[in-house]
């Protein structure tokens, strides 16, 4: 039996959530995997989003797909989009890189930078009288 997630590839903001379906190729027998978010991609999850481990996906006989959803975090810090993986495996002890099918996503920053204000000249002196602009 094979396993798809779609969507093969997604993003959104912080504070948004991104759903995937995970599909397998026969409704026969009753069936657990299990799913994952990894750090794979080069990121490391700062709380930018709610992280899942080894959560059961149980099929019944005549289910074809579940649906999970990741939840992002309005971190209010600014930093690049980041991304991160989703995998399913087969077993909750499989390593990382042993995976039936896998899916990345991407968390868009949306914070900006506070603005900064500077004074030119930084430093001056003048006579009694005089002025400084």
């Amino acid at each position: 039996m094979t396993f798809s997630i779609t969507p093969v590839s997604t993003s959104t903001t912080e504070g948004g959530s991104i759903t995937f379906t995970v599909t397998r190729s026969s409704g026969t027998g009753s069936q657990t995997v299990y799913v994952s978010t990894t750090q794979t991609e080069g990121y490391s999850n700062s709380s930018d989003y709610t992280s899942i481990l080894n959560q059961a996906l149980t099929f019944n006989s005549g289910e074809t797909s579940k649906t999970v959803t990741v939840f992002t975090t309005n971190d209010s810090t600014v930093e690049s989009s980041e991304s991160f993986g989703f995998i399913v495996q087969q077993n909750s002890t499989d390593p990382v890189g042993t995976y039936l099918d896998k899916s990345t996503f991407t968390i868009n920053d949306d914070d900006t930078a506070a603005a900064t204000f500077s004074i030119t000249p930084v430093s001056t002196s003048t006579t009694e009288g005089g002025s400084i602009t």
